[in-house]
């Protein structure tokens, strides 16, 4: 039996505040179900699903569960980490 590789989802709160943007903001929720639809797809498994409420797109944002979904690549306890680009 394959081992399938482990990939967490990262879901950070997504939010398009430039002007005249049409994109919409993204749930998480819907953050989540394009991620495992892709990990379903890809074959791989997810262990862990990490989020933060602050906006993903604010640079100075503290992700503290990013940070955890980091050190979980670095422990070994998953390979990568699936993030939303909306």
């Amino acid at each position: 039996m394959a081992v399938k590789l482990l990939i967490d989802l990262y879901l950070p709160k997504s939010e398009n505040s430039r002007e005249g943007d049409h994109r919409r903001e993204q749930s998480t929720d819907t953050q989540e179900a394009s991620g495992r639809r892709w990990v379903d797809r890809s074959g791989y498994t997810v262990p862990h699903v990490w989020g933060d409420l602050a906006s993903g797109y604010k640079a100075d944002a503290r992700r503290p569960d990013f940070d955890k979904g980091l050190a979980a690549i670095r422990n070994r306890e998953t390979a990568a980490l699936w993030c939303w680009h909306g």
